[in-house]
């Protein structure tokens, strides 16, 4: 057989399912208190909507949006260490930003935008204040997006700031913009363990089906699969084993998956919820 380069690619058969599509949009009284482990696209998708409704979001934005996790980093220095070794490099913090354009100008926008305010009683005006309270964070602001497969992601900052004042861009034969940066704050100092924010994925529930069911196409689906590891994924038995573990975690659609190798096997162990688990073996070969 004539033999060909390889050529690496990252692909699988679900990867374009998993890509994240659209801009998006963000809401800013979304309460994660409220979801759960088991909590659905579909539920949380019903969360969103009723948080639209009652006027929670930013409403329309253009450009979409960045969310930013920057970890302030920390070298610890000592003599004759000349690189940086595991356990040498601290972070101290994380900066958390959500950042996006809005082009729906409301009072209550503004607020958010403007931050410390207060309202005349006498006219409605917003006035800018001096003075930063507590009342002022928005206790909970997060985007929401849809993958390829129909699931929903969910970054959520909390106790968020705009902490670049306001800009409004107004133009002719066009529509006034205002870029906004918020930046998320710890609630008290018992909390200063995590960084202010949370990432939630929700899948789809599968129309029909019962968790037995959910857990018998996953087993299916993966038996049906061949395996094959890479040349390059071969040094030790642990890089084999994770090959195998994203090779199977790429297929299964509903369940959480563990693959151990142990007497010359590769076993799955696929677990949803109160059902019994499935474990069983799998083929493998490793490429020449």
């Amino acid at each position: 057989m004539e033999a060909t380069a390889y050529r690496p690619s990252g692909l699988t058969p679900t990867s374009f399912m998993k890509m994240q599509l659209g801009a998006g949009a963000f809401y800013t009284g979304v309460d994660s208190s409220q979801i759960t482990a088991d909590t659905t696209a579909e539920q949380f998708a019903t969360i969103l909507e009723e948080a639209r409704i009652a006027g929670k979001s930013l409403g329309a934005t253009t450009g979409g949006g960045t969310f930013v996790a920057t970890p302030e980093v920390r070298q610890i220095e000592v003599d004759d260490l000349t690189y940086p070794v595991i356990g040498s490099t601290v972070f101290d913090s994380w900066e958390i930003m959500l950042t996006t354009t809005i082009k729906e100008i409301t009072k209550a926008n503004l607020q958010r935008v403007l931050s410390a305010t207060v309202v005349d009683a006498p006219t409605g005006a917003i006035m800018i204040s001096s003075t930063l309270l507590p009342e002022h964070y928005i206790p909970f602001l997060g985007w929401a997006g849809i993958t390829g497969e129909g699931g929903l992601i969910y970054i959520e900052i909390q106790n968020a700031l705009n902490t670049t004042g306001m800009t409004m861009t107004i133009a002719n034969m066009g529509e006034a913009t205002i870029p906004v940066e918020f930046r998320g704050h710890q609630s008290d100092l018992t909390k200063m363990q995590y960084a202010p924010c949370k990432i939630f994925f929700f899948e789809r529930e599968a129309e029909g089906m019962t968790d037995a069911e959910k857990l018998a196409a996953d087993r299916a689906a993966v038996e049906a699969a061949t395996f094959e590891i890479p040349s390059d994924q071969q040094s030790t038995q642990a890089a084999k084993t994770a090959w195998v573990q994203g090779a199977v975690s790429a297929i299964v659609q509903h369940s959480t998956v563990v693959v151990s190798y142990a007497l010359g096997a590769y076993q799955v162990t696929l677990s949803l919820g109160s059902e019994p688990n499935q474990v069983f073996n799998i083929d493998v070969t490793e490429e020449d």
